[in-house]
């Protein structure tokens, strides 16, 4: 690895599996520490927290763990004050909580529709409502939230919460965005199933596999994120690596 976050703080929201294997949360946790970042692990399963931390640990890297509700603003404010407490500083902040729950607006319950509101988008909100006044005092920094191209398109699935909160989510980060280029932070959208990187213009939005022509890879799009947010945090990229 190049070291593309070296030294940086990254906050990830989201950072266990919810069952075996590689989740996203957990596979972009390790993909900052192995590029040199200390990593904030944050779940509100504290179990699957501890595990994406013991791995970043057994890898050499620098780790914790934290139990969060994303949905409740207690909980949220603690674990950005457990993150001050570990590093003292949050340059990244990685938005990944999400989920869906199927049904249209006849048959899903208001209790379905409210859940999966604060799930997937106001969990964002409180995120980023603690920690940008953080960045803002330390002079910059860079978030990212984890959309869906379901906040895009229609593609054959009855997931009307869900679509309307990831829909709300792009427009969410184009706005975070606007607001955080006067305290130099840089804010990121990245969609998933199919993978998508949409920035906050109008350009069509198009498939990292319809460009590849193949299937990707979660670790490819993870790489592509921390590439950007190199970028975003004072870097250059040279020679197929970043250096400061």
């Amino acid at each position: 690895m190049s070291g593309r976050v070296q030294d940086k703080i990254a906050l990830v929201v989201g950072a266990g599996s919810v069952g075996e294997g590689w989740g996203n949360g957990k596979a972009v946790a390790a993909l900052y520490s192995r590029e040199g970042a200390k990593v904030l692990c944050a779940d509100v399963n504290l179990a699957a927290a501890e595990e994406t931390r013991d791995i970043l640990l057994k890898e050499g890297g620098e780790a914790v763990a934290c139990q969060a509700d994303a949905t409740a603003a207690e909980s949220v404010e603690a674990m950005v004050v457990a993150c001050m407490d570990a590093f003292g500083r949050i340059d990244i902040l990685h938005n990944n909580v999400g989920g869906s729950e199927p049904g249209g607006p006849v048959e899903m319950s208001e209790e379905v529709w409210d859940a999966n509101i604060d799930l997937n988008l106001k969990s964002v909100f409180l995120a980023c409502k603690y920690v940008l006044p953080i960045m803002e005092r330390q002079g910059g920094g860079a978030i990212v939230n984890i959309s869906s191209v379901a906040g895009f398109t229609y593609y054959g699935n009855n997931l009307i919460a869900y679509k309307a909160a990831k829909s709300g989510l792009v427009q969410f980060t184009r706005g975070v965005a606007m607001h955080g280029f006067s305290l130099n932070v840089s804010t990121d959208l990245a969609a998933y199933a199919p993978i998508v990187p949409c920035g906050i213009d109008d350009r069509p939005v198009t498939s990292i596999t319809e460009i590849l022509g193949r299937p990707v890879e979660a670790a490819e799009v993870n790489d592509l994120v921390v590439r950007s947010l190199g970028r975003a945090l004072g870097l250059r990229w040279a020679e197929g690596s970043l250096s400061a």
